[in-house]
């Protein structure tokens, strides 16, 4: 349960990097980012790998030529190698160079979303090279795990649960391992709100904090402008050296939202939302190899819904009343240096929950979400993160339960459809110890969505934010951000990222 809200070096992802800017940028720039790629610290023996393949059925008539050139340490790199001088090297280049992604890209250059259909390319082809690379990860993490090679991480680090107990936290109350914290939020889809966070950590042999975190009994309450409030404890459990744990919460949510509803005019009209009930959620995971984790969940929720105006729908389930239960899978594979404020390594979470009455559940259907985010520290200074996401929902869906985007500079249920998706680029630049600024853009969109808005079109999201550190030895930042979309903007106050 979260109460609060990577350096590796881009020779982790030299597939990522090479083959993006293979398809975005000239020749002399794809050479100077494989220079670059392999001009890391050396002393770690990899090779320097450039790796062309078709990744799917439409980017197939990309590269039909495989260029794979391996053998050749970092360090003794040479741009005049004969392999990239060869006519297999310049029919991989005139087949990019004429490809209809090239060609496209090019043909919206100087266009208003150019750079945020750029993000959007950037991400989903990143995304592809790197989870490619996580399917090796398996043996790799275990090879280092028997060698004894995997860095030296912070136990504490791991958890989702910050611990704050004798950092240098000014605004909580603390007493023992009992830790109390205040929470301010702003954002358009609750308006203004206040959350106050308790949590005791549960004392740990001096063996079990070299190998885990501290399990933690926590609980918080929320109030807002919107005259929504939510209440809720949790409890997280590690043990084995990590190599289980567990997550959950029960709690009860009185929500007043807001709600595009579909019109004649297509632009959708404003309707109150009042979404209320209980939940519960439990899950247990087991580490199968290196930093993979497989696991189970349930969920439950018996929630109410009213609107201050007619609203009717063909697809979704506006019951006033109905009762979603279901168990599901998931797996996730964690490399990011700190779960808090990642500066290096990546997050990958893949789940499935399927809802039916044999649960208890009004009603049958499925839910599928998946995501990827990746992060490097550039320079000391300087950390470059992004994010790919989708969601897809299939049988008789609540209202309460679609898909949603996920970006900002919009309220979260003014694009609710039964599947989404959504791409994100964020810089982060520190400019002293506790001040820093970051700049964002993305986009996403909805498929069958609820007020037919933009549905199957790109929404777009961009912005710029400021950072303030309250505590740098969990890297924790206040986080205030401008954003704008189509046609709204927002500003989001929070504490830690926004992924």
């Amino acid at each position: 349960m979260v109460l609060l809200g990577e350096n590796h070096e881009t020779n982790d992802e030299p597939l990522g990097s090479t083959l993006t800017a293979a398809l975005l940028v000239p020749d002399a720039l794809i050479i100077q980012t494989h220079v670059e790629t392999c001009a890391r610290p050396p002393g770690n023996g990899r090779l320097c790998d450039l790796h062309f393949t078709a990744i799917h059925r439409s980017v197939s008539q990309i590269l039909t030529t495989e260029a794979n050139i391996k053998g050749r340490t970092c360090p003794d790199f040479d741009p005049a190698d004969s392999a990239y001088t060869s006519p297999i090297w310049h029919s991989a280049q005139e087949r990019i160079r004429s490809s209809p992604i090239f060609r496209g890209f090019a043909n919206i250059r100087g266009m208003k979303l150019n750079f945020i259909l750029g993000a959007i390319v950037f991400a989903c082809f990143s995304a592809y090279c790197t989870t490619s690379a996580l399917a090796q990860s398996v043996v790799e993490d275990e090879k280092e795990l028997l060698e004894g090679q995997l860095e030296d991480e912070s136990a504490a680090h791991k958890s989702r649960t910050p611990d704050v107990r004798g950092d240098e936290l000014k605004l909580k109350l603390e007493k023992g391992n009992f830790v109390v914290v205040p929470i301010p939020i702003s954002d358009p889809t609750i308006g203004e709100a206040l959350v106050v966070g308790g949590a005791y950590f549960y004392g740990q042999t001096e063996e079990q904090k070299k190998t885990q975190p501290a399990s933690v009994t926590g609980g918080g309450a929320m109030y807002s402008s919107s005259e929504s409030y939510a209440v809720a404890i949790g409890q997280e459990n590690y043990w084995g050296a990590d190599t289980w744990r567990f997550a959950g919460a029960v709690g009860y949510a009185d929500m007043n939202l807001p709600l595009r509803a579909p019109d004649a005019s297509g632009l959708g009209i404003a309707v109150n939302w009042k979404v209320k009930g209980g939940f519960f959620y439990s899950q247990i995971a087991r580490k199968i190899a290196g930093r993979w984790y497989l696991g189970v969940f349930g969920r439950a929720i018996d929630a109410k819904q009213t609107f201050n105006i007619n609203v009717q729908s063909t697809i979704f389930d506006l019951s006033t009343e109905s009762v979603s239960a279901g168990l599901g899978l998931f797996i996730e594979r964690d490399s990011r240096d700190m779960p808090t404020n990642a500066y290096s390594g990546n997050l990958l979470n893949v789940k499935g929950l399927f809802n039916d009455p044999t649960f208890g559940s009004d009603n049958k259907y499925e839910s599928y979400e998946a995501s990827f985010s990746s992060y490097h520290e550039l320079t000391d200074h300087f950390v470059l993160a992004w994010e790919i996401g989708g969601c897809r929902k299939s049988g008789t869906v609540p209202l309460w339960d679609l898909c949603t985007i996920g970006l900002r500079g919009f309220a979260a249920t003014d694009y609710l459809g039964i599947g989404s998706a959504r791409g994100q680029v964020e810089a982060r630049w520190r400019m002293s110890e506790r001040w820093g600024l970051v700049g964002f853009a993305g986009g996403g969109y909805t498929e069958n969505s609820f007020s037919e808005v933009n549905d199957q079109e790109i929404i777009p999201s961009y912005g710029i934010g400021l950072r303030f550190m309250v505590l740098k030895s969990k890297r924790i930042n206040i986080r205030v951000d401008y954003a704008r979309s189509t046609d709204s903007d927002a500003v989001h106050l929070s504490v830690g990222e926004a992924f």
